[in-house]
Formats: C-alpha cells, structure tokens, sequence
C-alpha cells in the first residue's frame, strides 16, 4: 500500500479585495509557518511498519490535511470514513484543524481578509475531535506542526477501514 499526504489551505478569501490576492498568489501565512519535510518525514516513519491484507496492496491511501477548521471551534476533527475511489484503487481520508485568530492569541492569522466559512458542522458525527487549547503553544509553527503529528497518530491508531480491511498501527 502506498501513504501519500496532502496539506492545504482551508481558509477562504473573504471579499472581492481577498480573492484577488488568493489569484495572485498571495502569501497564506499558515502554508508557510511549517517545515513540510519534517511532517513528510514523521509521516512515512508512521505508516512504514503498517502491514495491509493483499486485497489492499495496490491501493494509495490520501491523507489531506485543511488548515482551517470548523468557524468558532478549537479542535482537530478526523474524519471517520473518507471518501474510496474504487476505479482508481485509491482512498482519501482529512484532518480539518482550526487556526486561531490575532484576536484569540497573539500569534494567530489575521481575520480581515481571512476566515474558514466553509465548514459550519452542525454535529460531531463522522469526526473524531480533539480539542485543542491555543495557549499551550508559543507560535503558530509549533501548533500546526504539533497538531498534525497529534492528528495523524490518532487516526492510525484509531484505524482506516478500506475494502473491511483495517489499516492500523
């Protein structure tokens, strides 16, 4: 079986002024706070030793990471089942996590000309959540990098069900 991991963006522009800076590549302050290669490395030493049954050894399961959570919440939310693509041999399973603003810490992202609209859940159903408290991290890189690693060993030693196959640590 093949991990791959994907990380985003999950804020989105909010005026006309915003999404022409989003067009032109603007700066996204959270895509730059991280060092990419050390989560691509403590991902692959995570999933190295995962054993999958032959039926699933020609699939690639997709992680997809969104910086930005659900508006108004302080959490990590694992989504439960995932999205399978059966003509592609291929699974995508997300980790939604929330970024705080400059006004509820210092180091937070600056809500002018951001915000994360698109994730108003309305219940917790399909999630695992993990709260999350802001003030124990110093600056947004050792959140975010702190958070994904937190998110991806609870989702591995939670479980990826995939053709009733369980992929675990």
């Amino acid at each position: 079986m093949k991990f791959e991991i994907r990380i985003n963006s999950g804020l989105y522009p909010e005026n006309q002024y915003s999404k022409k800076l989003f067009e032109e590549g603007a700066i996204r302050p959270e895509m730059d706070c991280f060092d990419y290669n050390v989560i691509e490395a403590y991902f692959q030493d995570l999933v190295k030793d995962i054993k999958v049954d032959n039926s699933i050894n020609d699939w690639t399961l997709f992680v997809d990471i969104y910086l930005g959570g659900a508006m108004n919440r302080k959490e990590i939310a694992i989504g439960k089942r995932g999205i399978t693509y059966i003509n592609t041999n291929e699974k995508a399973v997300s980790i939604r996590i929330s970024l705080p603003t400059k006004e509820e810490i210092d180091w937070g992202i600056t809500k002018k000309h951001r915000f994360n609209e698109y994730a108003k859940r309305n219940n917790d159903n399909g999630f695992t959540i993990i709260p999350v408290d802001y003030n124990q991290f110093e600056n947004m890189t050792d959140y975010i990098e702190s958070s994904i690693k937190l998110a991806l060993m609870r989702m591995f030693i939670d479980g990826i069900s995939l053709k009733k196959q369980k992929i675990k640590i």
